[in-house]
């Protein structure tokens, strides 16, 4: 069934792209995928029409090769197929030179007239939004074990009772003192990488403890704007010094909104792509 689905996705999408440029010229194709969701040939056919391409993806660091897992997969199989690759990660962007291709730095972001503070009053002590599998699920009963009073939010986790089906992240975020990330990348417990939590929990001016990552110190003033841990003994202690201080963990979330607004959002992502495609010339916007 998947042939049969994914050969009507790449019809569709040239469909659709080549009726939007019709209407009005299309100065930009920003595709969101890897070779599950695009062919080489399709990504092409789209340049064939005097569309620039940038294909971004944010899963290269555990699945940037083609696995046998018989379903077509990963990144690598489109090289060649798009203008430029955009990355959420440093060492990607030397993958892609390695393999002749060109890269840029292109890291999550947020829309601010979505993820905005809703100033709720804050009943969660602790929070984990993202699903429950791999490394998690170990880390999560390591800190509940540990006396550290966490809920956790998506696919497969118990929820706790009373709370409502339908409530959402943005919700949850403004609800919780402390906003706990997991950076693991897949099911490693080693590698780590950006997430969209990274922008999303900051952006409603929420407290967020998360997994160090290097690059996350080129994106936010940790211990200022957000604070990072090394392991699980860290992550509990870190918990148990900002639940006692809930006034400077509500401050650090404030100097992390700011952060956002002045740096991440979408609108600053892609005008400094368009900027250094040379498609939109500096000082305009």
């Amino acid at each position: 069934m998947w042939k049969a689905w994914r050969s009507k996705l790449q019809a569709d999408i040239l469909e659709a792209v080549l009726d939007a440029h019709n209407r009005d010229p299309i100065d930009l194709c920003l595709a969101y995928g890897s070779y599950t969701e695009f062919e080489p040939e399709t990504l092409n056919k789209i340049r064939g029409m005097g569309i620039p391409v940038a294909l971004l993806w944010l899963d290269e660091k555990h699945a940037f090769w083609e696995r046998p897992l018989g379903v077509p997969n990963g990144q690598k199989p489109l090289i060649g197929s798009c203008d430029v690759h955009l990355t959420n990660s440093f060492e990607c962007i030397r993958w892609y030179m390695a393999e002749g291709a060109a890269a840029y730095y292109f890291p999550q972001a947020i829309d601010p007239e979505i993820y905005r503070p809703l100033n709720l009053e804050r009943d969660i002590p602790v929070s984990f939004m993202g699903a429950a599998y791999g490394a998690r699920i170990d880390f999560i009963r390591k800190l509940k074990k540990a006396g550290i009073p966490i809920q956790c939010f998506g696919a497969g986790w118990e929820r706790g009772k009373g709370e409502r089906p339908d409530i959402d992240n943005i919700e949850i975020y403004c609800r919780s003192i402390v906003n706990l990330g997991i950076g693991a990348t897949g099911h490693s417990e080693q590698l780590t990488c950006v997430k969209g939590r990274d922008f999303e929990v900051p952006a409603v001016g929420g407290f967020y403890l998360t997994t160090y990552d290097y690059e996350l110190s080129r994106l936010f003033y940790i211990g200022k704007e957000i604070v990072c841990y090394r392991n699980v003994f860290d992550c509990i202690e870190l918990i148990r010094y900002y639940l006692e201080r809930p006034e400077e963990a509500r401050e650090i979330g404030e100097a992390g909104r700011r952060r956002i607004l002045a740096e991440h959002t979408w609108t600053d992502r892609i005008v400094g792509l368009l900027k250094w495609m040379g498609i939109l010339s500096e000082g305009k916007t």
